[in-house]
């Protein structure tokens, strides 16, 4: 889930992803979600941890252009 820059900090992301989750469980019967983002990326990860998700992990250097790592997270 990406939001403009322009128009962040305005619940848009929550709304996109509690909408997806929503319909992920009620529809195809989704129990268990996993995502993952840049380590630098702090407002994404308080997003996903306030909405249930916990870290789990990291991929070292799996980003590139700055190279970087990930952050594993998961609801289940």
């Amino acid at each position: 889930v990406s939001v403009s820059r322009l128009c962040r900090r305005r619940g848009i992301g929550k709304a996109l992803l509690t909408t997806a989750l929503s319909l992920a469980r009620t529809e195809h019967g989704a129990e268990n979600f996993t995502l993952e983002m840049r380590v630098s990326n702090a407002p994404a990860r308080a997003l996903y941890e306030r909405l249930g998700f916990t870290y789990e992990g990291t991929r070292p250097g799996y980003y590139t252009h700055p190279r970087e790592d990930a952050c594993i997270y998961w609801m289940r």
